[in-house]
């Protein structure tokens, strides 16, 4: 059996198509168009690679027209089962009041770090505070890196952007608990250290890690 013809275009900044030319059993040629989110060439290449890895052995790749705003629904099931209560609920309602309203409906293959930035920065303009937007960051990133395990994306975006810093009125309003529930989403991830020192200094040593 012949291997199909592919090669990659560029269709934006932060885009790519794959196009698969292929025909079928009576010889009639077909021509498929897979988007991929990337601005590098060398990320859409990797993508590129799982894609026909996946066409190859029968895994669908369908989940690479997820939009974020589903992605989230579907981690939050997932994480249920794994997080207290209290955590769970405060990824929901990051996700349903910050997150999704603003850049949901961005196909997860194609969130790039403009578009979280982008929010980030419309967030504080229209005066969300800095805390929120800092939980966003980390509520997004864990979700951006389950999708990464599961090889939904190359790359977890959010390993590009800089949350906000922390301001001293937002800071004295927090309660131990919700320190530790900013933990807990940290935890494990490459934001882990940064969160840890960034409470550190809004909140102060003696005061928040008693």
């Amino acid at each position: 059996m012949r291997h199909p013809k592919q090669k990659l275009r560029r269709r934006g900044s932060s885009s790519w198509a794959l196009v698969i030319d292929n025909t079928d059993e009576h010889g009639k040629r077909k021509r498929r168009w897979i988007s991929i989110g990337a601005t590098a060439k060398r990320e859409a290449e990797q993508q590129r690679i799982r894609i026909l890895r996946e066409l190859q052995t029968g895994v669908s790749f369908d989940h690479t027209r997820v939009t974020l705003r589903d992605f989230l629904a579907q981690w939050l099931e997932h994480e249920a089962s794994r997080i207290t209560a209290r955590s769970l609920e405060r990824y929901e309602t990051v996700s349903r009041k910050y997150i999704t309203p603003a850049i949901g409906g961005i196909q997860l293959a194609q969130l790039t770090p403009a578009h979280v930035q982008a929010f980030y920065n419309a967030s504080l303009r229209q005066g969300t505070s800095s805390h929120i937007v800092r939980y966003c960051h980390v509520t997004l990133h864990a979700a951006l890196r389950h999708a990464l395990r599961l090889q939904i994306i190359g790359r977890n975006v959010c390993d590009s952007i800089q949350p906000p810093r922390g301001s001293t009125s937002t800071a004295k309003s927090q309660s131990d608990a919700e320190l530790a529930a900013i933990l807990r989403a940290a935890k494990d991830t490459v934001l882990e250290i940064a969160v840890y020192l960034q409470l550190h200094a809004d909140f102060g040593a003696a005061n928040a890690w008693r």
